[in-house]
């Protein structure tokens, strides 16, 4: 083989090598997250007979996809492609809260949109997520507010709002311990609601 046939075939065996990987023959595999109820807590209540039901957890929209954001300098938002949700988020986060509250409360009696309640509720709750994932600066930030309403009156009865930030710093690409972080702060976030409903 002269000189300039073999140039050419090291150059198509490479390119073939490229299109491979690119295509995913050696590329990266998505990583699925949800975030999952508190594992361990510790009930501020145990009330089996206290009904709740949580009208719905708003989150902002550019969080309505499947893509994990993080935030970067200068008010950038990052979205990554190799590691999303396995399920939709507002969602994954009702059904967390649900089961926090239960475990938080001690009662089985919590309402959501998705499964509602067939109870005429004590108290009714609304959620605002402002900011939830990875800051600028490496921690993950958990901005909420929320609202107890008396289901007898269907008024308001107590607004409150926290500011959450993670002990850890996380480098952008550390999703397992982002998430895992975002799970913590938003058992703490069921907590500090829980109490909020306890203590009424």
């Amino acid at each position: 083989m002269d000189r300039k046939k073999y140039f050419k075939s090291f150059v198509l065996s490479i390119a073939s090598l490229f299109i491979l990987f690119a295509c995913g023959g050696g590329g990266t595999s998505i990583r699925y997250y949800m975030v999952d109820a508190v594992e361990s807590i510790s009930p501020v209540a145990d009330d089996p007979n206290l009904v709740v039901e949580i009208m719905d957890v708003h989150i902002p929209q550019y969080m309505e996809r499947f893509n994990i954001v993080s935030r970067g300098d200068e008010n950038q938002i990052f979205f990554s492609d190799n590691n999303q949700w396995g399920d939709n988020f507002r969602k994954n986060l009702l059904r967390t809260m649900a089961q926090n509250l239960s475990d938080l409360l001690g009662t089985n009696d919590i309402g959501t949109p998705i499964n509602r309640t067939l109870s005429k509720a004590d108290y009714r709750l609304q959620i605002h997520i402002e900011q939830f994932e990875r800051d600028y600066n490496g921690y993950v930030k958990l901005v909420a507010r929320w609202q107890i309403l008396d289901n007898q009156e269907q008024r308001a009865v107590s607004t409150h709002n926290t500011e959450l930030m993670s002990s850890g710093i996380y480098a952008m690409d550390d999703y397992e311990n982002i998430v895992r972080s975002m799970k913590d702060l938003y058992g703490e976030l069921g907590r500090l609601i829980a109490v909020s409903i306890s203590t009424r």
